[in-house]
């Protein structure tokens, strides 16, 4: 068998990461003996730093099962120690390990120590997850065995049940990027395991993403909606419109479109935009979507003029915001016809931002009256179980219920 100059230099590459490997493994038998500061210890955490850098400034995915680390294309590590390495990790919860080509000898000797003390709560090791990717900014990090199944190199495929219980945290993690899931791969889990069908696990999936674009918005730079965008992109169109159509129904309709206007493809929140435009009063959350959705379809000139449609519609049967509508709607035409540069666009949305009037807080009274009722009803039947073998209603309780409905009416 002849080998090429590629194959041969993978080859080297995967000689050297299981080194490293193995003298990691050493390294926290040693500190689990010995303590950190011994030199049987610094000697392993060395060499195994020594080993990794020859891996030519790539970065390095190990994935983690009970009994064994899995390399590059699928190869495992099985040996004495890469088992007993691949043990310490799996009691972290760890599904796979990322090296970056920059981390420290000081890096390898905080996973070490990390590893030696796994805690026995699983919300103490997501934490001492955290604390290595911290400490080491970022050089290391230890993606959970149940986001494992997102990264290449990672664990079996996820199930319908792990997607269900792990939904919040699988979207979160696409739109975070610090574990090293990729949003693509998060949405095609995501599109294998819900079902349109499903309509509790569209409604999850739905406040999830308005969790993870509300997430998103508190970060900075231009590029924060870019992986949630991907996400919501790779989605199945399917399950987009099974979503869309859920919130269109919803009460939160404008603000929930507010939100996923920012990382949902444009013409599916346009599309959803018009069969909701003449049902509502045009609140300040309508015209905060209607800014925000302007500014997502700056670069679309059919958009531009979809949008410009749309907002003089609601402009002709709107006379609190009529002419804010109005200037938007010229904005959108001018967009659409090349009038405007991309800077000058949007400098007129901003100015346009500050004219949005602050949104009144609003009781939701149903709520409240749902609440007090259960909580009453709960009462009444506490008394029915003390007061048992008796006929007498819980005459009190009702006239509090009575006196508590009375006031929420006149208020």
């Amino acid at each position: 068998m002849i080998m090429t100059t590629e194959s041969t230099a993978h080859s080297e590459q995967d000689a050297a990461l299981s080194q490293a490997l193995e003298e990691l493994a050493r390294a926290v038998q040693a500190c689990a003996l010995y303590g950190p500061d011994h030199p049987t210890t610094r000697d392993a955490l060395h060499n195994a730093h020594t080993r990794l850098h020859t891996e030519q400034g790539e970065n390095v995915r190990v994935g983690v099962t009970s009994r064994s680390l899995i390399l590059d294309e699928g190869a495992a590590l099985d040996s004495d120690s890469a088992r007993s390495l691949a043990r310490a990790l799996h009691d972290l919860d760890v599904g796979v390990i990322d090296l970056a080509s920059d981390a420290r000898e000081a890096d390898l000797a905080t996973l070490t120590a990390a590893l030696v003390h796994a805690e026995s709560e699983a919300a103490e090791r997501a934490q001492q997850r955290e604390n290595v990717a911290g400490a080491t900014k970022g050089r290391i990090k230890l993606i959970p065995i149940r986001l494992a199944g997102l990264v290449e190199h990672g664990d079996l495929p996820l199930g319908e049940s792990h997607v269900r219980s792990n939904l919040g945290e699988i979207v979160l993690s696409a739109m975070r990027g610090d574990v090293g899931v990729a949003p693509e791969a998060a949405a095609q889990q995501i599109n294998e395991q819900v079902r349109t069908q499903d309509p509790g696990m569209i409604s999850s999936l739905r406040t999830e993403m308005l969790h993870a674009a509300q997430n998103a918005r508190q970060l900075e730079g231009d590029e924060r909606f870019d992986r949630l965008r991907t996400f919501a992109r790779t989605l199945s169109p399917d399950l987009r419109q099974a979503l869309l159509q859920q919130t269109v129904v919803a009460s939160d309709s404008i603000e929930a479109l507010a939100e996923l206007a920012d990382v949902v493809p444009a013409e599916d929140v346009l599309q959803s935009l018009g069969a909701i435009e003449g049902r509502d009063r045009v609140s300040a959350s309508t015209l905060l979507m209607l800014e925000r959705l302007s500014t997502v379809v700056a670069d679309d000139a059919d958009h531009c003029k979809t949008l410009a449609n749309i907002t003089g519609n609601l402009a002709q049967r709107e006379s609190e915001h009529q002419e804010w509508l109005g200037v938007l709607g010229e904005l959108l035409h001018s967009r659409a016809s090349g009038d405007f540069a991309p800077e000058d666009y949007r400098k007129r949305l901003e100015d346009l931002r500050t004219h949005i009037p602050a949104a009144p807080v609003a009781f939701n009274l149903q709520e409240i009256d749902d609440t007090v009722a259960q909580a009453v009803r709960t009462v009444e039947i506490s008394i029915d179980l003390i007061e048992a073998g008796t006929d007498e209603p819980a005459t009190p309780i009702k006239r509090i219920e009575d006196r508590i409905q009375d006031v929420m009416i006149a208020g």
